[in-house]
């Protein structure tokens, strides 16, 4: 009878053995795709990531070019500013005519 009962517990036993090996597998499976996936999104972050800083650094590339185009026609516009506040000109068109004289002879 022992004999029986050691037999009988061996074999729950190497069932036991069998079913918790086969879930521990599945487990580690499991959790080496959950791994992979987070790798494979972190990847994809950093390069977005990347792509934005990019993108940053590109518009702020482009603003201070544009700022560079522009701010010689900004200073112009304010000095014909302050000459409209101290300058009575004989016609009303005297500015603009003033304006178009400085600027040809820029051109020149």
């Amino acid at each position: 009878m022992v004999g029986r009962t050691y037999d009988f517990l061996v074999q729950i036993g190497g069932k036991v053995a069998g079913s918790l090996g086969g879930a521990v597998g599945k487990a580690q499976r499991q959790m080496a795709a959950m791994q992979t996936r987070m790798q494979t999104a972190q990847l994809a972050r950093e390069q977005r990531l990347g792509q934005s800083r990019a993108a940053i650094f590109d518009a702020a590339a482009f603003g201070g070019s544009l700022y560079a185009a522009v701010r010689p026609a900004i200073a112009f516009e304010d000095a014909m500013a302050d000459i409209r506040k101290v300058v009575d000109f004989d016609k009303p068109t005297g500015l603009r005519d003033m304006e178009e004289s400085i600027l040809g002879l820029s051109r020149r």
